[in-house]
């Protein structure tokens, strides 16, 4: 997640029904087990684990290099998906991007599930990124794991319901969030350039790991100040999140923001769901429960945030996989339900 911890607002939980007239959103007990079969907490940890290990993914360290290869090797090993790593800043950098295509429905519309690759460790003092270590293990090691779940889920899904997508999934991992985002933003440019609105629904996970009280508070930013229309479909994304999260991932206590009493969502800018935003889409940042209350009360912000010892050892497997399963849930609901 770019940026520092910033003081934000508690948002309303959804048992707060958002958008009543709406149905709420439901599984079928067949998408449920293999949802829980797919996403578990071993390979989730084992994943997280394998990127936290890299010595840096930094964008000016060869370790950066290191994790799209994996990346690519990893969503060409689930099979069934187009996999491709496009360059940006001027051939520089790598995304990595994998598609579930409808077949023979080149307009389908997308829904889009992303993390991002990059790491830093630009808190520590005197940090140099071309040589010292950031394994961003919760910054966003646990959304690149969540992210190959979900596509673990797609697929098998797919396999299971005999061909029930009305529209493409597409599952991202951008490089250099921490640098303003630069790799989502120069993907959601292009996008609006290739297939205008048939962008749908975003799904971000940013920092998925870090539960330390075990509550399984996890927030839901869906705000966009600068334009109603794109918060509205936003946080309709975020209503699915959180009708599908007790159907798959019991013990989740989701919190929305911009919340009901304040209307403010401080979260907005600080990831990549951001750069949809700019562009009009409807987008949701998934994230544990980072972003503090007014004077300083709730809120769980992990203190190795953007160090050198941002490592997996004070992170939850199984609470990053119970939210990597609600989003899996999510988007194959969004990506199935006309």
């Amino acid at each position: 997640m770019s940026g520092l911890i910033p003081i934000a607002y508690r948002g309303t939980t959804m048992n707060t029904r958002l958008l009543d007239a709406e149905t709420q959103a439901e599984l079928t007990l067949g998408e449920r087990d293999v949802l829980l079969e797919q996403v578990e907490v071993g390979r989730v940890e084992a994943d997280l684990r394998r990127y936290a290990a890299i010595h840096s993914r930094n964008v000016q360290h060869a370790g950066n290099d290191q994790a799209v290869r994996m990346l690519v090797a990893d969503l060409e090993g689930i099979g069934g998906l187009r996999v491709s790593a496009p360059r940006f800043a001027n051939g520089t950098l790598q995304n990595v991007e994998a598609r579930l295509p409808v077949e023979g429905r080149e307009d389908a519309e997308i829904v889009l599930v992303s993390a991002h690759l990059d790491s830093t460790a630009k808190r520590e003092p005197g940090y140099l990124p071309v040589l010292d270590p950031a394994p961003g293990a919760d910054d966003d090691a646990s959304g690149i794991a969540g992210v190959l779940a979900a596509a673990r889920a797609a697929v098998a899904l797919e396999q299971a319901s005999g061909g029930a997508r009305v529209r493409e999934i597409r599952f991202v991992l951008f490089n250099a969030e921490e640098q303003e985002q630069a790799g989502s933003r120069a993907y959601a440019r292009a996008l609006r350039d290739e297939v205008g609105a048939r962008l749908v629904a975003v799904y971000q996970m940013d920092m998925i790991g870090y539960d330390p009280n075990g509550d399984g508070t996890f927030e839901l930013h869906a705000g966009y100040s600068r334009d109603p229309d794109v918060e509205r479909e936003s946080l309709a994304l975020a209503r699915v999140v959180g009708d599908l999260a007790p159907q798959v991932s019991i013990g989740l206590d989701p919190q929305v923001y911009p919340g009901l009493a304040t209307g403010k969502d401080n979260g907005q800018d600080f990831s990549d769901h951001a750069s949809f935003h700019s562009e009009g889409y409807a987008a949701c940042l998934v994230t544990e429960d980072f972003f503090p209350e007014l004077a300083n009360q709730g809120g769980e912000p992990n203190p190795r945030y953007h160090l050198e010892d941002d490592t997996s050892d004070v992170l939850s497997p199984a609470y990053a996989a119970d939210i990597a399963r609600a989003v899996a849930a999510a988007v194959w609901y969004k990506a199935t339900r006309p």
